[in-house]
């Protein structure tokens, strides 16, 4: 596996929730990151206390259920994500006990 930035790719996917009008909502606790449909608002809320890499697996998994293109993301961050479904890390990334 290539070294990667994983907080800029963080970054580059949360930008990417914010422009398909998905709210970000950041926060330290006890709790799973992930995406909440409250109303008509979807809400992805991120625990600050994962590393970038699960909570990246996290965002994806999200992007894919909702049919989101990642065709705007950069070589790096593409070649990440093709990482996670090439060895299966997306299960990996998922499954963690808070």
């Amino acid at each position: 596996m290539a070294a990667y930035d994983y907080d800029s790719i963080l970054k580059e996917m949360l930008g990417l929730l914010e422009e398909e009008n998905v709210l970000v909502r950041k926060d330290r606790g006890e709790f799973r990151s992930g995406l909440v449909k409250y109303y008509n608002d979807r809400i992805f809320c991120l625990n600050r206390k994962l590393s970038s890499k699960i909570n990246i697996g996290l965002i994806f998994k999200e992007l894919t259920e909702l049919g989101i293109s990642q065709e705007s993301l950069s070589e790096a961050a593409k070649k990440l994500l093709q990482e996670y479904v090439d060895f299966s890390n997306l299960e990996e990334a998922g499954s963690y006990e808070v």
